[in-house]
This record gives C-alpha cells, structure tokens and sequence, in this order.
C-alpha cells in the first residue's frame, strides 16, 4: 500500500533550479499538479544544488520525470522600463500567460527586469512575440478631443 509518504533529494538544472527559487508560484503550480511538496534550499545554502521532494512514491517519480524533462537551456533576462513590462505581462497576466502557452516558455517578471525560462527555440518565440507586444503597445492610436474650428489646423 501507498499510505506513507518520504522525501527524496532531486538535483534539478542549474537553470531549473533558479525558476524554483526565484518564482513561488512555479513551485507551487508544481506541487499543485503533482501531489508533492518542495524544500528549497534556504537563502543561507544557496551552494546546495538539490530540492527536497516529500510525497508518496508516485507524485514523487511524476515531480523528479517533470523537472527532468525542463529544457530551460535558452532563460534570457530582459531590463525593461515599466510599460513594457506591462505589455509584456498584459492586463491580469494574460498576455504572459499567452506566451507561456504559445511559446512553451516560463515568463517572470520582477518589477523592471523580466526573465524567460524555456527551451533556445522556446525563448526565441517568446522574444518574437514580446517584439511584437511591445511594437503593438507603442503604435496604438489615442482619441482625442479637438475644440471646434482647431482640427484643420492639426491636418
């Protein structure tokens, strides 16, 4: 029977293991879908390059063959001003989630630095479709109010 858990030390990638340390809800989202619960290495032992993974057997193999299979060989950090940090992001996450969807990637964004976690080709896509975000962001047209008698001198 599966009735007690343990705890297994998993040594994810270098790159893994920063998208773990530095974005809570990535760890979350993967004890979440896998039954487990994750140790991070404390702010003090940042030199240990293994995780703590509790759970029973199962959602302990299924967590370790999830992180293993990460390609997170192309992360790419951007420094970005404000608004473009918002175009990436969009209104509640959507857009981020969008190319995390489209591109496969993992997009983080701590205020003026965003951070790409995915595969070469991944990141590639996702830079793309950031150019764009942003190029769409920047060329949107505003309404404005013009006094009457004003506008032909603007044309």
């Amino acid at each position: 029977e599966h009735t007690h858990t343990h705890t297994v030390s998993f040594e994810p990638s270098n790159e893994v293991m920063s998208a773990i340390t530095s974005i809570p809800s990535f760890s979350r989202k993967i004890e979440r879908d896998n039954g487990v619960l994750l140790e991070k290495p404390s702010a003090a032992d940042k030199a240990k390059k293994a995780i703590l993974v509790t759970g029973f057997d199962e959602d302990i193999t299924k967590a370790c063959n999830f992180l293993k299979a990460l390609d997170y060989s192309g992360k790419h950090t951007m420094k970005v001003d404000g608004k473009t940090a918002g175009a990436i992001i969009g209104r509640q996450g959507a857009t981020a989630r969008k190319i995390e969807s489209e591109c496969g990637v993992l997009v983080n964004s701590e205020r003026d630095v965003v951070t790409l976690y995915g595969s070469k080709d991944g990141v590639a896509k996702a830079l793309k479709f950031i150019q764009t975000a942003i190029t769409d962001e920047q060329t949107h047209t505003h309404d404005m109010t013009v006094p009457a008698g004003v506008g032909r001198t603007l044309v």
